[in-house]
């Protein structure tokens, strides 16, 4: 097989820079070509997802795009999410390539979610920004991505999940009881690197480890330490005692392998114990 060539928008994110970093690694890639939004990256590759003729631009010539570029905000931000996954999906297809799209189970609302494959859990998003990103992956999907759903996501990089929760939990007093499903972001890339190079992938997949795991735990073994001024959503005390987590045992049986060590990671536990600047300070 020949070398891939592997174009990720979103590059500079959470998500979309991780998959960079794995793909320049992984020996089927010979060339990673990271695209950011217009404005983030003055010597880079820039596209917005959302003009058709930018994007066909960007993937000319890949063999696997992956589509990260989503935005956490309200109004016309939701708009990348909303209109960018076609407008990626479809500029792939006419390209040849594979698409990937990076979406997110927030779609199936806030639950509680105890279980369900692809296909048997209900999209019900339950905000302005998950109703925008069910309707960019059920678009996506329509144009032939495989879209990859996770829980949470943790690892270095995160601003929100460990963050977010730990800042709801401290400013509550609370010790959550909400056991939720959980993937390393490094995994997750590993993951749709591997689901690249794989013909007849199901159009979704569910993506976190194969066991829930108690976000009491979860926070525990990050040792994030919130800033004392921390202020919670009128939402987050319910969420930390909602169990939110689908089955994920399918994708990795599709692909062969599963994570290994712990949840968080060495890598996470650094990143995690000293807070990131900008650091979530409610959970979304």
């Amino acid at each position: 097989m020949s070398p891939l060539r592997v174009v990720v928008l979103g590059a500079r994110g959470f998500l979309g820079s991780a998959v960079v970093r794995a793909g320049r690694k992984n020996p089927y890639v010979g060339d990673v070509r990271a695209v950011c939004r217009p404005g983030s990256s003055p010597n880079g590759v820039v596209a917005d997802v959302r003009d058709p003729e930018q994007v066909a631009a960007v993937v000319a010539g890949a063999d696997v795009v992956v589509n990260a570029a989503h935005v956490i905000g309200t109004g016309a931000a939701t708009e990348v999410n909303r209109i960018g996954p076609a407008v990626v999906a479809r500029a792939a297809a006419i390209a040849g390539a594979k698409c990937i799209e990076l979406g997110t189970a927030a779609v199936y609302g806030r639950g509680p979610l105890r279980g369900g494959a692809e296909g048997r859990v209900a999209v019900a998003p339950g905000s302005d920004l998950s109703v925008s990103r069910a309707a960019g992956e059920q678009e996506a999907m329509r144009a032939g991505a495989t879209v990859l759903r996770p829980m949470i996501v943790v690892g270095p990089g995160d601003r929100w999940a460990v963050p977010g929760a730990a800042a709801a939990a401290a400013s509550l007093s609370r010790v959550p009881r909400a056991s939720v499903g959980v993937v390393d972001v490094d995994d997750l890339a590993r993951l749709t690197l591997s689901v690249a190079v794989m013909d007849d992938v199901p159009p979704l997949l569910h993506v976190s480890r194969r066991e829930p795991v108690p976000l009491a735990r979860l926070l525990d073994d990050a040792g994030y330490r919130p800033p004392p001024d921390t202020e919670a959503h009128g939402q987050v005390a319910a969420m930390l005692d909602t169990d939110r987590w689908v089955d994920s045992r399918h994708v990795w049986q599709v692909v062969g392998w599963e994570p290994e060590g712990p949840v968080i990671s060495e890598a996470a536990r650094r990143w995690y114990g000293t807070p990131p600047a900008g650091a979530a300070r409610t959970m979304v």
